[in-house]
């Protein structure tokens, strides 16, 4: 999933044989460029940390 790795550690895997599915429902089908989508605030309270999350996620997913 790309909640749990980064797609250059999927590139990386591929390279030494390894086989790496991304998740299309994540933040790589709603971005061109996902890093830009990361949280610029950290450290906030879990209520808060939800909506940072929500935010993201509700960017529609773009058909390629």
């Amino acid at each position: 999933m790309d909640g749990v790795g980064r797609s250059q550690a999927s590139i990386e895997m591929g390279r030494h044989g390894g086989l790496a599915v991304l998740n299309l429902e994540g933040i790589f089908s709603r971005y061109a460029i996902p890093t830009r989508a990361r949280p610029d605030r950290l450290g906030q309270g879990q209520e808060e940390a939800t909506k940072i999350i929500q935010s993201i996620y509700s960017e529609p997913i773009k058909k390629s």
